[in-house]
């Protein structure tokens, strides 16, 4: 998973920063921020600061609920807790915890939990929760397109409303060298300049 700060922390540390996959590389430690769900996966880091420790501790709080959060997890002292300074041991003591109880739940049902507990949870939609998306349904974000001799087909809309300028698809994908010929013509390629090249089998 790459680290959106990485280009201003090379002018900082001169550290380039390297692709973690699904982990997030910490000072002490490697730490997972995508987290496998009973249908797909969800993004939620263990870092802290003022603006995650809060969703840690609700996080938590949500896990008592279900009966899932240790002793030791409802005892944390949150206020203090730097992830930074965590071992790679202490970390992974986390993660089982969390990861278990990601595992309970759906993408959805943990989607919903976040928005209501205001967690920085999100999920990892697929091609599958896309076109199944309920707020893309309510923007009419799909739209169906007649392709020659292919029949009607879904393609994805205007990715905004505009009242001043029209936002859309103007015509379905182009079928193989459909506009080879309008191509050519733009570079003063005339009608036997493209049965040249055909013969050549260079289109």
């Amino acid at each position: 998973m790459p680290n959106v700060g990485t280009a201003a922390m090379f002018a900082m540390t001169g550290n380039r920063g390297q692709r973690g996959g699904a982990h997030m590389r910490q000072a002490r430690s490697v730490a997972r921020e995508i987290w496998p769900c009973k249908d797909g996966f969800v993004s939620f880091a263990l870092r802290g600061g003022p603006a995650r420790i809060p969703g840690l501790v609700a996080m938590v709080r949500y896990m008592d609920e279900h009966g899932m959060a240790s002793e030791k997890l409802e005892a944390m002292d949150w206020k203090a807790y730097n992830h930074n300074l965590l071992t790679q041991d202490e970390v992974d003591e986390l993660s089982r915890e969390f990861g278990a109880f990601f595992r309970t739940k759906t993408m959805s049902e943990l989607y919903r939990a976040a928005c209501e507990r205001n967690l920085m949870l999100a999920p990892i939609n697929d091609a599958r929760e896309i076109t199944a998306s309920a707020q893309l349904a309510s923007r009419e974000f799909f739209v169906e397109v007649e392709n020659p001799g292919r029949g009607r087909l879904t393609y994805p809309g205007g990715f905004a409303r505009s009242t001043a300028v029209p936002i859309g698809i103007r015509r379905p994908a182009p079928r193989l060298g459909e506009h080879t010929a309008e191509v050519l013509g733009e570079i003063g390629l005339g009608p036997a300049d493209l049965e040249r090249l055909r013969a050549e089998g260079v289109v």
